[in-house]
């Protein structure tokens, strides 16, 4: 048995016709009639995911443009920048006028699409002190002749 009523007359769902037979009444077919009580309203405003991925994609895209448009190799050489430039400023001996040792890579910054570090070597009186400039690009390492320095400040 229905527990609805009919929202003109009052009366149950169901009506009897003359003739007996059931028929539902006309009221209740309606969409006011039919609506469930605890149900929300529909809101009209535009569903907010389409724009979130929107704007999450415009922050990834202006990351990667602030980063020179690297590929995913050289990004990811960033991590290991400063190790390999001070290997390869032992390796390649880049402080050759005096004792002069590595002692420290610092200031890792992206340039022109590229990871560049200031490599530091400490003379034998620990009071000179001598930087150069390494470019970490992709799969190359190389040091910046004084010349060059400028470009990759």
């Amino acid at each position: 048995m229905s527990t609805k009523t009919c929202t003109i007359c009052g009366n149950p769902a169901y009506h009897v016709s003359p003739r007996g037979a059931h028929f539902r009444c006309e009221a209740l077919n309606s969409d006011e009639a039919n609506k469930d009580p605890s149900e929300k309203p529909v809101s009209l405003r535009p569903d907010h995911r389409k724009r979130n991925w929107l704007i999450t994609g415009a922050v990834v895209l202006a990351a990667w443009a602030w980063t020179g448009f690297m590929g995913p190799g050289t990004m990811l050489n960033g991590i290991v920048a400063a190790d390999e430039c001070i290997r390869f400023a032992k390796e390649r001996e880049v402080f050759k006028y005096g004792d002069f040792k590595v002692s420290d890579a610092r200031n890792l910054r992206i340039r022109h699409s590229s990871w560049v570090v200031d490599v530091f070597a400490v003379g034998p009186d620990k009071k000179a002190l001598e930087s150069r400039t390494c470019v970490v690009d992709g799969d190359t390492i190389k040091i910046t002749s004084m010349l060059e320095n400028w470009y990759w400040r």
